[in-house]
């Protein structure tokens, strides 16, 4: 969501181009930034994230990991 508020799509890429820390990021989601940092360099290895600021996300690969998740 946060991709589409502040970022742009190109091909299979959206950026996320909002000015945010680990920490920051922590915060929005009841973590902690070393999870945060933990998981952000998980995701870049399975591909689902790139760069760093702006990072962009892979639109497809996330839409369907997301449509497969329950809470």
């Amino acid at each position: 969501m946060l991709s589409e508020k502040t970022g742009h799509r190109q091909g299979e890429w959206q950026s996320v181009e909002a000015d945010l820390t680990h920490k920051d990021l922590a915060h929005m989601v009841g973590s902690t930034r070393e999870t945060i940092s933990s998981t952000i360099s998980t995701l870049k290895k399975e591909g689902y994230l790139h760069g760093k600021t702006p990072f962009s996300v892979h639109a497809a690969k996330a839409e369907a990991f997301l449509a497969h998740k329950t809470l």
